[in-house]
């Protein structure tokens, strides 16, 4: 009698354990590989971040201790210098304001919706992003020197100008749209139109454009590299970016500052994770190993009850 009980509950009994075994490895196994590639990527990360890290860093601290040097009296090696902007060639208009320049960037942005159909939430995304710098000198009262082209301007935005949105008036609250000879521009130089075509008709997009110009003559800073080039200084990169603005040292510098400190945090949050990801692998393998022989030795156990 009491052996046809046993072979009842084995009957019973050795399906469960094996599906709960099945669905519990199943879980187990789901965890590890979210465990896993967390690891990889919080690793990535941090070495990622910690290299951003250092060269910031390493940018910041040349900068500091560099003084401005007047153009005459540049030597090979880190500097900043301040002067005035010199076309080598005849300023080409900017997109936008039509005004002759050295360098100029124009960027479209358009108000979409967001989230869910028929959600208030709206949102600025970029449609075109057109930068141009043709080469150019720097001059001060005591000399000239070339620069690099291709540097990291951060020239400040010159124009503004919204179309499709509601503007206040005299009248109160309009639409501006778009004048022809933008939309004109815009359709030959970028492909993009200033209307969206509608089943009846057309309707105006929300667009704001902004474009920032440097001019011939125009007062800049830049911190870069003194190279010697035959027998001729240029201004490039080298150990430190080539940074072009119309700020002045402090508040780039202010910038550096900033930049260091962002991804030394996020370095130290990416070995944070990297540590607790690793403890969590290692505690998702053990764990599958000891339920796993507990779950045997379970099995055996009921086996040799039932014999």
């Amino acid at each position: 009698m009491l052996k046809e009980i046993f072979s009842i509950l084995q009957k019973i009994a050795a399906p469960l354990l094996i599906t709960s075994l099945i669905v519990l490895n199943a879980l187990v196994l789901t965890l590890l590989v979210f465990a896993v590639i967390l690891l990889v990527l919080s690793v990535w990360a941090a070495f990622y971040f910690r290299a951003k890290y250092k060269k910031s860093h390493q940018t910041h601290k040349l900068s500091s201790e560099t003084e401005i040097t007047p153009i005459g009296k540049l030597k090979v090696g880190p500097t900043w210098i301040h002067g005035r902007v010199k076309s080598t060639y005849p300023p080409a208009p900017s997109p936008f304001s039509k005004i002759p320049c050295v360098y100029y960037h124009f960027y479209v942005e358009e108000l979409v919706p967001r989230g869910d159909v028929g959600s208030s939430y709206e949102c600025w995304v970029d449609i075109i992003d057109d930068q141009k710098s043709d080469p150019f000198w720097m001059e001060d009262d005591t000399g000239s020197v070339e620069i690099e082209h291709g540097g990291n301007f951060q020239i400040n935005t010159d124009a503004t100008f919204e179309t499709g949105v509601n503007q206040q008036t005299h009248d109160g609250l309009a639409v501006c749209d778009a004048p022809e000879d933008l939309r004109a521009m815009l359709l030959a130089q970028y492909g993009q139109d200033t209307k969206r075509r509608l089943i009846f008709g057309s309707a105006g997009r929300k667009l704001r454009y902004k474009e920032s110009i440097l001019e011939d003559g125009d007062n800049i800073y830049i911190f870069g590299e003194v190279r010697n080039d035959n027998g001729q200084y240029i201004i490039g990169t080298g150990t430190v970016p080539l940074i072009i603005s119309e700020d002045d040292k402090a508040h780039i510098e202010d910038g550096f500052d900033s930049d260091s400190g962002c991804y030394k945090y996020v370095f130290i949050g990416s070995i944070v994770i990297a540590f607790l990801s690793g403890f969590l692998v290692l505690g998702i393998i053990g764990f599958f190993l000891l339920s796993n022989i507990v779950k045997a030795m379970q099995t055996a156990s009921l086996t040799m009850l039932i014999l």
